[in-house]
């Protein structure tokens, strides 16, 4: 069952909230909630009034939408450390425009989304970070929008790949543990899960990669990332 309480740790878990004074803080403190989530459970539904925004602790939120007949689309699977629904404190949208899911047990920090506009138009620092968060975000979002539309499934997949991959472990020897089932990534890559299947034993085939149940090892990171300009994998193209 969900569960709230009252945060009163210092906002020092994102850079947005760096530049806000001491007093600041504390008044978006007063507003703030940890939030624990049940594998399974809803944060909120699509058309819900959007009062707060999010940020993940521990856990994996999926946001998606549900089709007239149903079928659901995962539209983001968010990881710890990340903000989401932020941006919608400055649209007139006023409800959330996807539902989100707890993966696995989860904790997330929400912020009332009025309360942090109102310390932003106080704090000129605080809104160029958040607009740089904003102008990241929506880059990410034209960049998976050219995904979709003119890569190839293949591609896709070792962009998603190259993007899992973290800094300190840059041949991958340590393993990517997949964010999510593979079911959800093929449905956030617009995929079935028969064709990542069939990918990741393409991509493995031609010593890219290899996969063991949830971890993924990138023996061959130039490799895959000429795969992900069609310089290599273009022949395998799906």
């Amino acid at each position: 069952m969900k569960q709230e309480t009252v945060l009163t740790a210092p906002l020092r878990t994102h850079p947005v909230f760096s530049k806000l004074t001491a007093e600041q803080q504390d008044r978006v403190l007063k507003k703030a909630r940890r939030v624990y989530l049940e594998s399974g459970e809803h944060l909120f539904e699509y058309g819900d009034k959007a009062e707060r925004f999010f940020q993940v602790v521990e856990g994996q939120i999926k946001l998606f939408r549900l089709s007239p007949e149903g079928g659901e689309k995962v539209i983001e699977i968010v990881t710890p450390g990340t903000l989401f629904a932020e941006a919608l404190m400055f649209t007139d949208r006023g409800t959330y425009p996807v539902s989100a899911e707890a993966l696995s047990q989860a904790e997330l920090l929400a912020f009332d989304s009025k309360g942090f506009k109102a310390v932003l138009e106080e704090s000129p620092e605080t809104c160029v970070m958040v607009n740089a968060e904003l102008s990241s975000w929506l880059e990410h979002l034209v960049e998976e929008v050219n995904a979709l539309t003119l890569h190839n499934a293949t591609l896709r997949v070792a962009n998603y790949l190259l993007r899992l991959m973290p800094a300190v472990s840059p041949q991958g020897q340590d393993g990517i543990r997949l964010p999510a089932p593979k079911h959800l990534i093929a449905s956030r890559l617009s995929i079935t899960p028969e064709t990542l299947s069939r990918i990741f034993h393409n991509l493995t085939e031609a010593g890219f990669i290899t996969v063991e149940r949830d971890v993924v090892y990138i023996h061959d990171v130039e490799g895959l990332r000429a795969c992900s300009e069609r310089a290599v994998c273009s022949r395998r193209s799906q």
